[in-house]
C-alpha cells in the first residue's frame, strides 16, 4: 500500500538466518517425501516380484504334475486295508451333536485333559463340543475311560 508517497512495508520481516531456517525446513520436507516415495516404490517392486515367482513355481509345479500324469498314466484305484476301511466307518457313523453353547453349564475354556474336568458328564461334553481336547484316546467318544473317578 502507498501512503504519503512511502511503500508501506509487511509487518513480518524476516531476517536472513530466519531464511535460512525456512530454507532448510523446505528441503528436510522435499528430501523426506521423496524418500517416502522412493521407498514406497521398492516395497511395490519386491511385492511384485515375490507374486511373480510364486506364481512361477505354481505353474512350474501343475507341468511337473500335468508330466508326471501323462507319464504314469491311469492308475489302479487304490485298496483300503480293513483297518482303514473300519476306522474310516467309525468317523462316519460318529458325529457327535453339538450342544448350544448358550444354554449349557459349560464353555470351552482351553482345557483338554481328563485331570482337568470335574465330572464325567463336563468330559463327555468337552469331547463333543470343544477343539484340541485329549481326554479320547480311541475316539469311540467316552472320554476318561482309564479315570478311576468315574469308571
Amino acid at each position: 500500500m502507498i501512503q504519503r508517497g512511502k511503500i508501506k512495508r509487511s509487518r513480518f520481516k524476516l531476517s536472513s538466518s530466519e531464511y535460512i531456517s525456512i530454507f532448510i525446513v523446505s528441503i528436510l520436507v522435499i528430501v523426506a517425501c521423496v524418500s517416502f516415495m522412493v521407498l514406497h516404490y521398492r516395497q511395490q517392486a519386491q511385492q511384485r516380484a515375490s507374486h511373480e515367482k510364486v506364481q512361477l513355481l505354481i505353474q512350474q509345479q501343475k507341468t511337473i504334475i500335468e508330466a508326471q500324469r501323462t507319464a504314469l498314466g491311469k492308475l489302479p484305484d487304490v485298496q483300503l486295508s480293513e483297518k482303514t476301511k473300519k476306522a474310516l466307518a467309525l468317523t462316519s457313523e460318529k458325529v457327535p451333536e453339538r450342544v448350544n453353547d448358550e444354554t449349557s453349564a459349560f464353555q470351552c475354556d482351553g482345557r483338554e485333559y481328563c485331570t482337568q474336568m470335574h465330572s464325567l458328564e463336563e468330559a463327555r461334553w468337552f469331547v463333543r463340543n470343544c477343539p484340541n481336547t485329549k481326554m479320547d484316546g480311541d475316539r469311540d467318544g467316552e472320554p476318561c475311560e482309564n479315570d478311576s473317578r468315574w469308571h
